[in-house]
């Protein structure tokens, strides 16, 4: 997440956006200690049976684990939305921009 937002900060110089994307995602990572299965499975067998799930902060994907024993949520990934990835979480669908 530090890497995202000092690219938004830093690169694109635009310190709000990168203020609003880490209040946004600790926003929904801190909601995830509620009902952290409440996100799906990533479409990836394997990766899904690892237990890995996702959501969304602005157009940055979480990837997350929850652990049996005491539903601690750990976030695994982060990363752009738009990115051209192997593995596509379910009902989400990207395409590299031109």
């Amino acid at each position: 997440m530090a890497d995202a937002s000092d690219y938004i900060d830093f690169v694109l110089k635009n310190p709000k956006a990168a203020d609003e994307l880490l209040n946004e995602a600790e926003t929904k990572i801190n909601a995830l200690s509620s009902f952290p299965d409440k996100f799906p499975l990533v479409d990836d067998p394997l990766l899904a049976s690892w237990g890995i799930r996702f959501t969304l902060a602005k157009n940055y994907l979480i990837f997350y684990t929850v652990s049996d024993e005491n539903q601690q949520v750990t976030v695994v990934r982060f990363l752009y939305q738009k990115r051209n990835i192997t593995v596509r979480p379910r009902t989400l669908h990207f395409q590299q921009s031109p």
